[in-house]
Order: structure tokens, then sequence, then C-alpha cells
């Protein structure tokens, strides 16, 4: 059909109204035309099953008629059983064993995610715990509570340590502040030996200063399984602290004879006393006094600078001084000046002396200066026996008094010198020398007379060092002064423990480690006595004994090595 229209407007038989006409018409389709059909009877609308059954019988008595004559001409054959026609279908709900399934199945997830939730909170509450029990944690929650912000008081009570006489809580608290300051302490874990425990030492850079030691107080039960010791909780809690404080600082002080010491304090008695520097002038003085001698005295236990004061014999509170390098306090002595009375009857007492040697005097001048029951001068009646040759006179020159020395208020020496310058009767001129020291005191008439004379000097020096001897415990067996010259001692006996020797007398030292050593210092006989070589010294030292197995005796040292071991005795 197009086609046609193309050939017709290609040769141009068609005009415009035609165009427009056949545009406006419906276009055919494009396939063979079909042949008309009879017409469908109208499909009738759908009716619900009531109204289709109320018909059904009115459709039924018209088209009976039509039937029976179909019927009639066709032959007769069985009639088809007509089905029911179908119920319609209730719309159900969800099934009961459904419903049960998914209730039971959701509870269950529900009760799964419980457990799991209340399980994890468990464990991980037993895993702090678990964490919490371990050595490591407690190590570290101890040492943060004790040592990282130390607390020295408390630390000062819980290592147990004592006071001494002269320091307390106080002098260890400064001393430690001083020593740490602002530093930080580390500590890590040592050897507790076989214990069990867990021993910690804390240290200030690489010294040693404090321990602490954990102890498990729910151990293991040597009957337990594998699955109860993996699960049981340790309770390890702190045992024990160390803290490394020795008050091993020792301090001398050196007073005046008869003076009265107090340190931080308390006032010192003679048995810290451990050396006297007297002088041989008290073999010439009375009974109770002494001479003008400095006492030693030691204080030990103690790590702070102390206090000392020293009151003199007149109760005036003296001067001292103090050096750091030998840890020694001296007291201040006054210089002793003679008085112009005092020398006089000193010089005019050594002259009358002379003067009597060569029959310029008389006994009753020589008792002006002199007692007459004193040593020197019953003397004098000795020498009336001897012949001397007549002179014709005497002069004294290079007169000097010396060494001066006051005990008391009525007691003194002192040294006289002079040139004795003999005339003879041929006029020759014999010089001798007078070199003595004499000891006067104050008699009852407030006259001073010489009581006992000598030509030693009495003023060099005569040290005495105590001796204190020890038993294995500690206790003071005795305890005396020696002589430091001295070349024999006589040391205390021990009974000896079963199965042992007795080896000698040690003096145990302690050095900067902290480590204590023995050194032997006396290896006496069977009866105590203990020879000392020439040349040693004795100083003071505190022993005890040292009791050994007899195949391990120490042996007796060399002669020499026993001087040698006296040398810095504490």
């Amino acid at each position: 059909m197009y086609q046609g229209k193309f050939d017709k407007k290609k040769k141009g038989g068609s005009n415009v109204q035609d165009i427009l006409s056949q545009r406006n018409q419906p276009a055919a389709p494009d396939f063979p035309e079909l042949k008309p059909t009879a017409p469908r009877k109208p499909r009738p609308a759908p009716q619900q099953p009531g109204e289709r059954q109320a018909q059904r019988p009115a459709e039924r008595q018209a088209q009976r008629p039509a039937a029976a004559q179909r019927q009639a001409a066709k032959p007769q054959a069985p009639r088809p059983q007509q089905a029911a026609p179908a119920k319609p279908q209730k719309k159900s709900g969800p099934r009961l064993g459904g419903v049960i399934f998914y209730t039971l199945y959701f509870l269950f997830i529900l009760l799964f995610f419980l457990a799991t939730f209340v399980g994890l909170i468990w464990l991980k509450g037993w895993l702090v715990s678990f964490e919490r029990a371990q050595p490591t944690a407690k190590s570290q929650e101890v040492f943060t509570q004790l040592f990282e912000n130390p607390d020295w008081e408390a630390l000062y009570q819980a290592s147990g340590i004592a006071d001494s006489p002269f320091e307390g809580k106080e002098a260890f608290m400064t001393y430690m502040e001083e020593k740490v300051g602002d530093q930080k302490l580390t500590y890590y874990e040592t050897s507790a030996g076989l214990s069990g425990d867990k021993k910690f030492a804390v240290r200030l850079g690489d010294e040693k200063i404090a321990t602490f030691t954990l102890v498990d107080q729910n151990p293991d039960d040597p009957g337990a399984s594998k699955l109860e010791r993996f699960t049981k909780l340790h309770d390890w809690q702190l045992g024990g602290v160390e803290v490394f404080f020795q008050r091993s600082g020792s301090y001398r002080i050196e007073v005046e004879a008869g003076a009265t010491v107090t340190v931080n304090g308390v006032a010192l008695d003679d048995s810290f006393i451990i050396q006297k520097a007297t002088t041989k002038a008290e073999e010439y003085l009375p009974t109770g006094v002494t001479s003008a001698s400095m006492y030693t005295m030691e204080v030990t236990g103690v790590v702070n600078l102390p206090t000392v004061t020293v009151t003199g014999k007149d109760g005036s509170e003296k001067a001292v001084t103090y050096d750091e390098a030998t840890r020694t306090f001296t007291q201040a002595t006054e210089a002793n000046t003679i008085g112009d009375a005092e020398r006089e009857v000193a010089i005019k007492a050594a002259q009358t002396h002379c003067l009597y040697m060569v029959k310029k005097a008389i006994k009753n001048d020589v008792a002006k200066y002199f007692e007459t029951d004193s040593p020197p001068y019953k003397a004098l009646g000795n020498i009336d026996q001897i012949i001397v040759q007549d002179n014709a006179g005497m002069e004294f020159a290079n007169i000097q008094v010396s060494q001066y020395e006051r005990y008391n208020d009525s007691i003194f020496s002192v040294r006289v010198t002079m040139d004795q310058n003999t005339t003879r009767l041929d006029g020759s001129v014999k010089t001798l020398q007078f070199d003595q020291t004499m000891f006067f005191h104050k008699n009852d008439s407030g006259s001073w007379k010489v009581f006992d004379m000598t030509g030693k000097d009495v003023s060099a020096p005569q040290g005495q060092v105590r001796l204190t001897f020890q038993d294995a415990s500690g206790n003071v067996i005795d305890s005396g002064f020696f002589l430091t010259d001295a070349r024999e001692l006589i040391t205390p006996i021990i009974s000896v423990p079963q199965g042992k020797v007795f080896s000698g007398w040690v003096r145990e030292t302690v050095d900067e480690n902290g480590v204590t050593n023995l050194d032997l210092m006396f290896q006496p006989d069977e009866t105590g006595k203990v020879t000392l070589p020439e040349g040693s010294s004795l100083l003071p030292m505190t022993l005890k004994p040292l009791f050994e197995n007899p195949d391990s005796a120490t042996a007796a040292p060399a002669p020499t090595e026993t001087g040698e071991n006296t040398e810095g005795a504490e």
C-alpha cells in the first residue's frame, strides 16, 4: 500500500489535499487482510459463587427442551458424574509448632549471648586478679608505695632499726633525705634462697640501699592437679623490709682529764675513754691528782655530725674545735703561764739547794723552800758526809724556767735550769748545770714548798690505750688500759667450744662495701701471755675470740706482723 502511494506521488498524479486526507486516515497494518469472522458472544461478567448457583437452575430449565431433543437424536451414553464445585478456602494464621520453634530458638540465642557476656566479665575480673596476684605486679605496687616517694619514717619502723644512745629516728630520716635527695630509686629481683619467697633489691645508682621480700600467703598444694595450680590465685604480701643503714660512724673527742663531755645531750662516762695521753709526772703526784694529760673519748653508732660540749674541771664551758679529716673534736686548752710569785719561789728553791751543796747554805735555809719530810730534803743528809772543797762562792747564770704545769689550785710543777759557776780558792771557776723538775704544793700557811724533785723529763708523753675483750656473743669479758709501748700483756682465758680450737683474738673491721673482715691481732700461750715485738705500738681495740676447726686453724703469724696488725685499730 505504501508502495502504491509512493508511485503515485512520484508520477505527480496526487495533490496536497489527497496527501493530507491520506495522512489523517489511520494507517493500515502491514500484514494480509483477514477474513471476517462471526462475532463472539460477549463473555458474561464473573459472578459470585452464590449468584452462579442461583442462576444455574433457570438456565438449565430453558435449555432442557433442546437438550432433550439432542439426547433423543444421539445414542444414549453414560452420563459423566459432575464434580462438586470447590469450596472456597479460608485464609489461616501461622502454625503453633513454628511459633514454639522460633521462640525457643531466639531464647537460646539470647541466653547464649547473656552467658557469654557474663563469662567475659568474670574472665576479665579473674585476669585482673591473676595479674595482681603475680609477684611482678605486687613488687611494683610495694616499690611504688614505699620507695617511689620514700617515707623514711615508715621505712625506719618497718626495717626495725634500733635507736642508739645518741641518735634516733630523726637522725636516720635526715641522713637518708640528704643521701637520696631528688634521685630516683630503682629495684630488681634477687635471689631469696630456697624459701620460695621473692626478694628485691633497691638501688640508688649502683649502691644497694634496701631490700624487701614478698611472701606467698596462699602457696600451692603439693597434691593439687595442674589445672588447680593453673587457676589458683596466689597472695603475695610484703614480708619484710631491710634498709642498709648502719650507725658505724665514729667520732673522737680529746679533752683534758677531768672534763665533762656530752654528745647530743648525753653525758659520757669513763667507759668511753679509749686512750690516755699522760706524762711521767703522775709518778710524783699525790694519789687522786692527775697530770696535765689529755683523754681521748670515742662514740660510735652515729651517722650525723654530733653536737659536742665540754665543761672543764672548773665548771666553765670550754671551746671545742673540729677536724673533719680525723673526725676529732678537741678541747681548746689555755696556755699555762707561770706567775711571778711562783717563778720567784722556784728559782730561790733551786739556788738554795745548789748553795747547800757547796756549803754556802744550811738546812734551815733549805727548809724555807722544801718540805722537811720530802724525799729531796731527806737526801740532803747524805750530802753532809761528802767532803766539799772550800770555795770563794757561787754565781748563777743562764737561768731558765719552763714546762710549767698547774694541776690544781695548790699543786704545780716547773723545770728550772741554770749554770752553777763555783769559784775555787785558787781563783779557778768550776761550772756545773742544775736541771731539775720540782713539784710544789701550798701548805696551810699559804707558802709554796717543794714536795718532790727529779732530773727526769716528766713532760714526755706516756700513752695508755684501752683493750676490750669480748666473748663470741659480744659480752665484755675484760676492759683495761695498757701502755702503748708495752712488750708484754696478759689476755683473758676463755673456754673453747667442743670440737673447736682457739686461734687467737681478732678485731672486726667493716669495709666500704659493708663486708666484715677479721684481723688476727694476738695469739697468746696457754696462760694468756702475749709477747709483742720491738717497735710495735698498741692502739685501742675491741677484740673477740676466733674459734676454728682443728684441721683449718690459723697458723701463728710472724712476730713482726703482730705489731703491724695493731695499727689502725678502731
